[in-house]
Protein backbone atom coordinates (compact mmCIF):
# COMPACT_ATOMS: atom_id res chain seq x y z
CA UNK A 1 0.00 0.00 0.00
CA UNK A 2 2.53 2.81 0.96
CA UNK A 3 4.73 1.76 -2.86
CA UNK A 4 1.15 2.17 -4.20
CA UNK A 5 1.35 5.77 -2.58
CA UNK A 6 5.04 6.37 -3.19
CA UNK A 7 4.59 5.62 -7.01
CA UNK A 8 1.25 7.67 -7.38
CA UNK A 9 3.00 10.93 -5.79
CA UNK A 10 6.50 10.14 -7.57
CA UNK A 11 4.15 10.29 -10.74
CA UNK A 12 2.11 13.52 -9.90
CA UNK A 13 5.59 15.33 -8.95
CA UNK A 14 7.08 14.01 -12.61
CA UNK A 15 3.92 15.28 -14.26
CA UNK A 16 3.96 18.77 -12.55
CA UNK A 17 7.83 18.63 -13.62
CA UNK A 18 7.03 18.52 -17.38
CA UNK A 19 4.13 20.44 -17.54
CA UNK A 20 6.49 23.24 -15.66
CA UNK A 21 9.05 22.25 -18.19
CA UNK A 22 6.65 22.58 -21.45
CA UNK A 23 5.67 26.05 -19.36
CA UNK A 24 9.04 27.27 -19.09
CA UNK A 25 10.24 26.40 -22.83
CA UNK A 26 7.14 28.16 -24.34
CA UNK A 27 7.33 31.38 -21.99
CA UNK A 28 10.52 32.09 -23.38
CA UNK A 29 10.98 35.56 -25.01
CA UNK A 30 11.24 35.65 -29.54
CA UNK A 31 14.40 34.14 -31.03
CA UNK A 32 16.68 36.53 -32.44
CA UNK A 33 15.08 34.99 -35.56
CA UNK A 34 11.68 36.51 -34.83
CA UNK A 35 12.93 39.43 -34.21
CA UNK A 36 14.43 40.03 -36.89
CA UNK A 37 11.43 39.44 -39.15
CA UNK A 38 9.12 41.23 -36.93
CA UNK A 39 12.01 44.16 -37.06
CA UNK A 40 11.32 43.97 -41.22
CA UNK A 41 7.88 44.75 -41.17
CA UNK A 42 8.41 47.55 -38.56
CA UNK A 43 11.15 48.83 -40.70
CA UNK A 44 9.24 48.93 -43.99
CA UNK A 45 6.06 50.96 -42.09
CA UNK A 46 8.81 53.65 -40.53
CA UNK A 47 10.64 54.12 -43.99
CA UNK A 48 7.05 54.42 -45.38
CA UNK A 49 8.27 52.26 -48.06
CA UNK A 50 5.94 51.50 -51.08
CA UNK A 51 5.78 48.04 -53.20
CA UNK A 52 8.71 48.66 -55.24
CA UNK A 53 11.16 50.00 -52.81
CA UNK A 54 9.90 47.09 -50.10
CA UNK A 55 11.11 45.08 -53.49
CA UNK A 56 14.35 46.54 -53.46
CA UNK A 57 14.63 46.62 -49.52
CA UNK A 58 14.32 42.81 -49.22
CA UNK A 59 17.05 42.68 -51.61
CA UNK A 60 19.52 44.91 -49.90
CA UNK A 61 18.68 42.80 -46.78
CA UNK A 62 19.35 39.40 -48.88
CA UNK A 63 23.24 40.98 -50.14
CA UNK A 64 23.23 42.01 -46.75
CA UNK A 65 22.53 39.20 -44.73
CA UNK A 66 24.52 36.69 -47.25
CA UNK A 67 28.00 38.73 -47.13
CA UNK A 68 27.80 38.78 -42.97
CA UNK A 69 26.86 35.20 -42.99
CA UNK A 70 29.58 34.49 -45.08
CA UNK A 71 31.97 36.72 -43.16
CA UNK A 72 30.48 34.99 -39.90
CA UNK A 73 31.40 31.59 -41.35
CA UNK A 74 35.17 32.85 -42.15
CA UNK A 75 34.99 33.99 -38.72
CA UNK A 76 34.59 30.56 -37.27
CA UNK A 77 37.09 29.22 -39.53
CA UNK A 78 39.46 31.23 -38.02
CA UNK A 79 38.96 31.02 -34.22
CA UNK A 80 39.30 27.76 -33.80
CA UNK A 81 42.69 27.24 -35.53
CA UNK A 82 43.31 30.52 -33.08
CA UNK A 83 42.35 29.04 -30.12
CA UNK A 84 44.26 26.20 -30.54
CA UNK A 85 47.60 28.12 -31.11
CA UNK A 86 46.93 29.83 -27.93
CA UNK A 87 48.96 26.67 -26.57
CA UNK A 88 51.56 26.53 -28.88
CA UNK A 89 54.34 28.87 -27.91
CA UNK A 90 56.66 27.89 -31.12
CA UNK A 91 53.70 29.60 -33.98
CA UNK A 92 53.70 33.37 -32.84
CA UNK A 93 53.12 34.86 -36.23
CA UNK A 94 50.52 32.07 -37.23
CA UNK A 95 48.96 33.50 -33.77
CA UNK A 96 49.32 37.18 -34.80
CA UNK A 97 48.03 36.65 -39.00
CA UNK A 98 44.60 34.42 -37.39
CA UNK A 99 44.31 37.37 -34.86
CA UNK A 100 44.98 40.10 -37.64
CA UNK A 101 42.70 38.44 -40.01
CA UNK A 102 39.95 38.27 -37.71
CA UNK A 103 40.17 41.79 -37.13
CA UNK A 104 40.35 42.44 -40.38
CA UNK A 105 37.01 40.52 -40.98
CA UNK A 106 34.93 42.47 -38.47
CA UNK A 107 36.11 45.16 -40.08
CA UNK A 108 34.61 44.21 -43.08
CA UNK A 109 31.59 43.32 -41.07
CA UNK A 110 31.03 47.15 -40.00
CA UNK A 111 31.87 48.46 -43.33
CA UNK A 112 29.28 46.26 -45.15
CA UNK A 113 26.53 47.47 -42.52
CA UNK A 114 27.44 50.80 -43.20
CA UNK A 115 27.24 50.90 -46.68
CA UNK A 116 23.50 48.79 -46.11
CA UNK A 117 22.28 51.53 -44.58
CA UNK A 118 23.24 53.88 -47.15
CA UNK A 119 21.75 51.88 -49.99
CA UNK A 120 18.83 51.91 -47.96
CA UNK A 121 18.53 55.41 -47.74
CA UNK A 122 19.36 55.81 -51.92
CA UNK A 123 15.85 53.99 -52.31
CA UNK A 124 13.91 56.55 -50.07
CA UNK A 125 12.11 59.45 -51.37
CA UNK A 126 12.93 62.79 -50.03
CA UNK A 127 9.99 63.26 -47.63
CA UNK A 128 11.03 59.42 -46.42
CA UNK A 129 14.52 60.11 -45.47
CA UNK A 130 13.41 62.30 -42.38
CA UNK A 131 12.34 58.18 -40.93
CA UNK A 132 15.85 57.20 -41.50
CA UNK A 133 17.55 58.36 -37.79
CA UNK A 134 14.26 56.31 -36.07
CA UNK A 135 15.52 53.39 -38.75
CA UNK A 136 18.85 53.15 -37.76
CA UNK A 137 18.41 53.61 -34.10
CA UNK A 138 16.17 50.69 -33.90
CA UNK A 139 18.23 48.63 -36.33
CA UNK A 140 21.48 49.32 -34.63
CA UNK A 141 19.66 48.62 -31.39
CA UNK A 142 17.81 45.20 -32.47
CA UNK A 143 19.69 44.21 -35.50
CA UNK A 144 23.45 44.30 -34.38
CA UNK A 145 23.13 44.68 -30.58
CA UNK A 146 20.41 41.91 -29.82
CA UNK A 147 18.66 45.13 -27.92
CA UNK A 148 14.65 44.58 -27.55
CA UNK A 149 14.25 48.23 -27.26
CA UNK A 150 16.32 51.21 -28.00
CA UNK A 151 17.66 52.99 -25.58
CA UNK A 152 16.20 56.37 -24.67
CA UNK A 153 18.16 59.31 -26.38
CA UNK A 154 20.14 61.45 -24.69
CA UNK A 155 18.70 65.03 -23.94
Amino acid sequence: MKSLFFFKTATFFLLLLNLGLLFFLFQRGPRKQNLKVKFHQEAVEILGLDASQQADFDDLIKEHSSAIIALNAENSAILAPYFYEIFSNNNLSKRDSLMLRFQAIEKEKVEITRDHFWEVRKILKPEQEKNMDLFLKKAINILLLDKKHPPKPHQ
